[in-house]
């Protein structure tokens, strides 16, 4: 990998959103709902739970054994809308 490839595919990782944060999660939840019901399946849901993730995140040097996260559910089956 070049010098070049290296710095833009850098550049495009920290533009990207942090969907385990609530407002991220959100973001996600409604991206999701909005391209099935852009579809015409209007019977689509989506919802933010709350999370935990049981070690540290990587680089994190804190004690901290637990970290809040937030979890995008939905009533897709198989990544289908259900029938």
């Amino acid at each position: 990998m070049s010098v070049m490839q290296w710095e833009s595919s850098a550049a495009v990782k920290n533009l990207s959103p942090d969907y385990l944060d609530f407002a991220g999660a959100q973001t996600l939840a409604d991206k999701i709902k909005g391209f099935w019901h852009g579809k015409g399946h209007l019977i689509v849901a989506t919802w933010v739970v709350s999370g935990r993730r049981d070690t540290p995140a990587a680089g994190d040097d804190s004690d901290k054994d637990k970290q809040a996260t937030w979890c995008v559910r939905s009533n897709l089956v198989n990544g289908f809308p259900p029938k």
